[in-house]
């Protein structure tokens, strides 16, 4: 845009000669990384986004046959206003058309966040089945921090994050008598940027779907995660806190992330293996891998 300077009529014709363009050379458009589609192999999640770049539709597909042939299951659209959600609204097909099951209405908190999520389950007449509201707060770096559920026995879920803004948990230890209680977790990112987190995509999703489709270090992760581990234990003691017994259930995860041409994630493959032993002797393995496929463009704003 021209810089354009209002002089007095009567020295106009003085000041013609130093009246131009501003010599600022303007910034290139930012370029980022958009999903369209996740692949999670009985089925799909396709997304469509506004003019904004943010989440206007989210479909799900599922496989109905061995040939492969998939049909729209559900589908939810999100409404904004100034850049902020105000509403979503949920359609399942019940065979022969699409009827509205949910919907959901946003408010926000002074930073313009999400502060507050109403989820309606409705009738097949459009009335309110049931009403479910949950509490949303933000730390640094606009990462959700904790969400609480309103009711009155809820506790409130928190998350915490690594100096590169990806979802850790922190280890936990109870106690009941004579048994005690541990949850041990590690996790390990790269540093090439997860698709969910570029506009807010995952949030808006988790709102939604919580973490049905996603994992949680997914959702709320600045990268993409290579390896989990899980450990809960069980330890029994006696009344001078001496073991008596321990079992051990671990979970080890590693991921193969592949990314196309432009940077995108292509697919995660996953291998899982668990083992669980009591005292030392294990008595339980098991051993899998599952494949997911992404779909990512290229984009500017």
């Amino acid at each position: 845009m021209k810089n354009l300077f209002f002089i007095p009529i009567v020295i106009a014709a003085a000041s013609l000669t130093s009246c131009k363009k501003s010599d600022k050379t303007p910034e290139p458009p930012k370029e980022f990384i958009q999903l369209q589609k996740f692949n999670f192999g009985e089925g799909s999640l396709n997304l469509l986004y506004n003019e904004q770049h943010l989440i206007s539709r989210a479909e799900i597909h599922a496989v109905v046959d061995e040939a492969g042939t998939s049909r729209m299951d559900s589908y939810v659209s999100w409404s904004y206003q100034d850049g902020f959600p105000v509403k979503a609204e949920f359609f399942n097909n019940n065979g022969t058309a699409f009827i509205k099951t949910y919907e959901f209405h946003y408010k926000a908190d002074a930073g313009n966040k999400i502060a507050y999520v109403a989820r309606l389950r409705l009738n097949e007449d459009g009335s309110i089945r049931r009403k479910d509201t949950t509490n949303y707060s933000f730390g640094a770096n606009n990462k959700l921090i904790s969400t609480k559920v309103r009711t009155n026995d809820a506790a409130a879920i928190t998350f915490g994050y690594d100096n590169n803004g990806n979802h850790i948990r922190e280890n936990v230890s109870s106690r009941s008598e004579n048994t005690i209680y541990e949850d041990r977790f590690e996790f390990q990112y790269d540093n090439k940027i997860n698709p969910l987190s570029v506009n807010g995509l995952g949030l808006m999703l988790y709102t939604i779907f919580g973490d049905d489709h996603f994992e949680m270090t997914q959702i709320l992760s600045t990268n993409n995660i290579t390896t989990s581990k899980y450990l809960y234990s069980v330890k029994r003691v006696d009344e001078g806190d001496q073991p008596v017994s321990t079992t051990l259930y671990k979970t080890d995860k590693v991921y193969t992330n592949t990314f196309d041409e432009t940077g995108g994630l292509k697919q995660v493959s996953i291998k899982t293996t668990t083992e669980s032993s009591e005292n030392g002797t294990v008595f339980d393995t098991g051993n899998w891998e599952s494949v997911f496929k992404y779909t990512c463009i290229k984009k500017q704003q």
